[in-house]
């Protein structure tokens, strides 16, 4: 059986791909001429080179393949076009040419944001009524979900998976970089809001569990446990061994701050450090409700504590540079 990651560079993709190899898969990865795979480079990985608006190349990559895990995505661009056309223009390429090619399993990676319903309400697995977008990125993961479920509807055995915000030993980005900057003392602003953190190993538990108790049409909301942010990085510079007191802002405070950041990102091209949308987010706290996946697929997520001791360990030892995927 040959099994098709796309992403295979990024945070999820690329610690799927080990586990899948620890499991005994035949894995391809389906990366772009310019991705850095230094990463798969000392792995038994079969590398496939497309692009997600290259229809053609897709299709070859796909060649053979029986299980499709499409984890790609942009978190961040400049230019809100290319986002969209990306993450949706390039999954509705993807899933088509999965659906020409007659894979037979198809394990899509959404994301918790598709499912955020309105401030104050609970995070399920049930997509809401009323869309409300809380940003660019979660509105071209809405996009790219709608067509993922169309090509359900025409046959597709498909499932998607829906984390809320991840992190853990495997990349300094996202989650990972802020902590880091937290128990570094770099970290000037903290906004005064919750967040679900995920640790990294359920996802992609949560991404395999889907896989084999496949029930196409289903979407699956992987998360962990929900703290004020302010007491996430307190508890990380106490594992790190660092004393350290959060200082917490208001949201238009750090919104400001990520403005700021943003302006300056338009001209580097580089992701800023956080954004408006990600602050906009923690603001619409929600509680989380997963039951139906943790009954449907026996999903068990780490203790917050445990993986953040993990994740604080891995952080002090790594000499990777920081990287954005």
């Amino acid at each position: 059986m040959v099994t098709v990651v796309t992403g295979a560079t990024g945070f999820i993709g690329g610690a799927l791909v080990e586990e899948l190899l620890r499991r005994g898969e035949k894995v391809r990865a389906l990366v772009r001429k310019t991705s850095n795979t230094t990463t798969l480079k000392n792995l038994n990985v079969e590398i496939a080179y497309g692009e997600m608006l290259d229809r053609s190349s897709l299709e070859v990559a796909l060649d053979g393949c029986d299980c499709l895990y499409h984890t790609a995505a942009l978190i961040w661009a400049a230019d809100y076009r290319h986002l969209k056309e990306v993450n949706a223009g390039g999954t509705k390429s993807l899933l088509e040419a999965a659906l020409k090619k007659g894979v037979k399993k198809v394990i899509y990676t959404s994301s918790g944001s598709t499912l955020c319903p309105e401030r104050g309400g609970t995070l399920t697995e049930d997509p809401p009524q009323r869309r409300q977008y809380l940003g660019t990125y979660a509105e071209s993961k809405w996009l790219a979900d709608q067509e993922a479920f169309k090509l359900q509807e025409r046959g597709l055995p498909l499932v998607s998976i829906h984390p809320t915000y991840v992190y853990g030993p495997s990349m300094v980005s996202g989650w990972n970089k802020a902590i880091l900057d937290f128990i570094k003392g770099n970290l000037p602003v903290v906004p005064t809001a919750y967040l679900n953190l995920v640790f990294i190993d359920d996802v992609v538990q949560g991404h395999i569990l889907a896989q084999e108790k496949m029930q196409a049409g289903r979407r699956y909301l992987i998360s962990g446990e929900t703290i004020e942010v302010a007491q996430m990085m307190e508890l990380a510079a106490g594992i790190a061994g660092v004393k350290i007191k959060a200082r917490r802002f208001p949201g238009w405070v750090v919104a400001a701050y990520a403005y700021a950041g943003e302006t300056v990102a338009k001209v580097t091209k580089k992701r800023p450090l956080i954004t408006r949308e990600v602050v906009r987010t923690l603001a619409s706290y929600v509680t989380v409700d997963n039951s139906r996946t943790q009954g449907e697929l026996g999903y068990t997520p780490t203790s917050l504590r445990q993986g953040l001791e993990k994740t604080v360990r891995w952080l002090q030892q790594s000499e990777l540079p920081v990287r954005a995927h």
